[in-house]
């Protein structure tokens, strides 16, 4: 049976996400409060989900409602053929509107996590999951599915990206 893996794509509006400085060099364990995301489900390649937030950025205008853009991937890329991934585009925020068609709504639960901030985009840090796997393993924890990869700091002429990788962990119980 194969794991659940879901990407968390964010694209955060705050100006504190753009510090040129934003890199963790070793995992950190954080806590990541419970959010309200507003969504439109979506299947096929990832190239897809580009083009649906521009359809989100008039929805979230037209409402005057703040958050992060966001892109969540159900299905490992590794085992499942691009035309048959599951996702979801939406954005995350703490003023909902009253009404969301044709988007639904759906509260994404805190949880601790362990977090990593690293140069580069969202689905792109794979190779990132090994290191962030062996620390959670080496301080008793175990990863909790689905992981989130939130873009911190969009590519500019004069930075990178930023993303930060999220897996949600839970604390190993004794005797296992």
């Amino acid at each position: 049976m194969s794991l659940l893996f879901s990407f968390l794509l964010l694209l955060q509006m705050s100006p504190t996400a753009t510090d040129s400085n934003l890199v963790f060099t070793q995992p950190v364990f954080k806590d990541v409060p419970p959010q309200v995301f507003i969504f439109k489900p979506g299947a096929g390649p990832y190239e897809e989900v580009a083009k649906e937030f521009s359809e989100l950025i008039k929805f979230m205008a037209e409402n005057k409602m703040p958050g992060q853009l966001a892109a969540v991937f159900y299905d490992d890329p590794a085992k499942v053929p691009a035309e048959s991934l599951r996702w979801e585009v939406g954005v995350i925020t703490n003023q909902p509107p009253l009404h969301t068609e044709p988007y639904s709504q759906k509260i994404i639960s805190g949880r601790k996590t362990a977090s990593l901030i690293v140069d580069g985009l969202p689905g792109q840090n794979r190779e990132r999951y090994q290191t962030m796997l062996g620390f959670i393993r080496q301080r008793r924890y175990i990863f909790k599915p689905p992981a989130m990869e939130i873009l911190l700091q969009p590519q500019k002429e004069n930075a990178d990206p930023k993303t930060e990788i999220l897996l949600p962990v839970q604390l190993l119980r004794r005797g296992k």
